[in-house]
């Protein structure tokens, strides 16, 4: 008897289903892996924490020695992410007065990363809401560094517009700064200088930030400062007044020569001018007159009246002082 041939057909459409039957399980796994690798899970995360600092005396970074555990809501994909080790590391900034120093071993600082609740939402980026932050202290290892204080010097120049100027130097916050390198370099180093800047046509107060510079391969900290210059409009009066003395002895008489003064002043915009011009605006004092080598002596605005005025100057600069008796009747 004859043997009926073998059906390629269905072999071939065997084949095909058992391909297209793999192809769709395939597919329900992808479309179910990326479904929960979307929705977020509770998480417990570790880190090592760099930290930027200035705690004086000490290289500005460490890193945590031991790792800080957050625990919050994340996407499945950032958790898969972290598992092979990608961004284990964050990075903040603190100031020195956040440290503690640990008592048992030398250069080492303990930092409570809870009171960094902002940074650390920063830095673990928006798939991590972080909602546990350990209070227990990370230890943070410095490496000290040669180091010296020096003064700060500005600058800065300030340009007003006419009719405005600056009613008191011009102030730099703080006024010294650390600047840290190796020993030989540093006894070469008398101060720190501001970045060069002009202020020009200036109608108003002014404050900012500007850096400070040091040679290469130094290190100053803090890298900028603030500065701050009162600027006000004013008006300048020149008049001729009467010269009178103060603290003189009931039984002594100081003569002045001359007895009258040239002043030029400026007061602010709107101020009144005629107290300046009234007898006793300037003065002599008696007191200055004993501290004087010589019979000369500088006027001055009287206590009330110097408090008014951005600026004077008096011609002559200086009268003669001749004292004599009070003789009396």
């Amino acid at each position: 008897m004859a043997e009926k041939p073998h059906s390629r057909t269905g072999s071939s459409l065997s084949r095909g289903n058992i391909i297209l039957l793999m192809l769709s399980f395939l597919l329900a796994f992808v479309t179910w892996l990326a479904h929960n690798l979307t929705q977020d899970y509770m998480v417990y995360l570790q880190y090592r924490v760099r930290v930027t600092t200035n705690l004086e005396g000490y290289a500005p970074q460490a890193v945590s020695e031991e790792e800080l555990v957050l625990g919050g809501q994340a996407a499945g994909f950032y958790i898969l992410g972290r598992r092979d080790g990608r961004g284990k590391e964050l990075e903040i900034r603190a100031d020195a007065r956040f440290f503690e120093a640990d008592p048992s071993r030398p250069n080492t600082f303990l930092l409570d990363l809870s009171k960094f609740r902002d940074q650390l939402d920063d830095a673990v980026g928006t798939s991590f809401d972080v909602n546990y932050i350990p209070a227990t202290p990370l230890s943070f290892e410095f490496v000290p560094q040669s180091y010296k204080k020096v003064p700060v010097v500005s600058r800065l120049t300030v340009a007003c517009k006419p009719q405005y100027m600056e009613t008191a130097p011009l102030e730099l916050t703080p006024d010294s700064a650390l600047v840290y390198g190796n020993s030989a370099e540093l006894e070469a180093v008398t101060a720190v200088t501001t970045q060069s800047k002009e202020l020009s046509r200036v109608d108003k107060s002014l404050r900012g930030y500007v850096p400070l510079e040091v040679s290469r391969g130094l290190r100053v900290e803090p890298a900028s400062v603030a500065y701050s210059a009162s600027v006000a409009r004013y008006v300048e009066h020149r008049f001729t007044v009467d010269l009178s003395t103060v603290n003189v002895p009931f039984d002594k008489q100081l003569i002045l020569l001359p007895s009258k003064l040239e002043v030029t002043c400026r007061i602010p915009f709107g101020a009144e001018i005629a107290p300046l011009r009234a007898s006793g605006a300037f003065v002599v004092d008696y007191n200055d007159f004993l501290g004087s080598r010589s019979a000369l002596v500088a006027p001055k605005p009287d206590g009330s009246i110097a408090r008014t005025l951005f600026y004077y100057s008096c011609e002559p600069r200086f009268v003669e002082c001749i004292l004599s008796d009070n003789r009396t009747e």
